[in-house]
């Protein structure tokens, strides 16, 4: 299962990526502008508890000196965790920038491993279809020989084909050698005949004879 990686490119190569941009340091804005209603982590966290103090005063749940108490140890307590905060605040950004790589790198492996099983898967199957094809060739030089495959199958198609017509122009061949010899045969006797009437024919040349030899001419040449 392929992982689309694009939106995790275009966070972290583009214009905006956290990447490039450069770490800034704390200064003392960061933690308070000095002023009650300032921006500082300090000043908007001491912002919620003096409301919350000022609510509890409001409705008589604490006195003056219990609303004193209070004011010191959570002012105390406001600053000591406001500059941890900020101190951790990078820290914890960059963190999650770490771990976002992480991911990518992790779907790239995956990805590169999935390709490199399709890339595997492809070139077994080219190598089977070579072997295929190699051995088709040695069958095809085996069979200019044999009449059979490996396998022990009769040789068929276009080479099967070819033999047959080889075979048969042999035999054309030795037909039409029989032939011409039982030809020149006949045609010597004529002339001797022609010579010499009281010949007698040989014993090849009877009317039996004949008609065994043109019966088995005719057989063989029979389509």
């Amino acid at each position: 299962m392929s992982v689309d990686l694009s939106q995790f490119y275009d966070y972290l190569n583009g214009t905006d990526s956290p990447l490039l941009r450069k770490p800034c340091s704390v200064d003392n804005s960061d933690l308070t502008e000095r002023k009650v209603d300032g921006c500082g982590t300090f000043d908007v966290l001491m912002s919620s508890v003096y409301a919350h103090l000022r609510t509890e005063f409001d409705k008589n749940r604490i006195t003056g000196a219990e609303y004193t108490k209070a004011y010191i140890a959570l002012t105390e307590s406001v600053i000591s965790n406001s500059v941890q905060f900020l101190l951790q605040k990078e820290t914890s950004y960059w963190q999650a920038v770490a771990g976002q790589l992480e991911v990518v790198k992790t779907a790239k492996a995956i990805e590169e491993i999935e390709q490199n099983i399709i890339n595997k898967t492809k070139e077994a199957l080219i190598l089977d279809e070579q072997r295929k094809l190699v051995k088709e060739q040695m069958e095809s030089q085996l069979a200019q020989t044999l009449d059979v495959r490996t396998d022990s199958a009769a040789v068929s198609g276009l080479i099967k084909t070819q033999k047959d017509l080889y075979k048969q122009q042999i035999d054309s061949y030795k037909r039409d050698a029989e032939t011409k010899v039982g030809k020149l045969l006949i045609d010597t006797w004529t002339t001797q005949k022609t010579v010499d009437e009281g010949l007698t024919a040989p014993t090849q040349v009877s009317n039996a004879n004949l008609d065994t030899l043109i019966s088995a001419l005719r057989s063989r040449n029979t389509i």
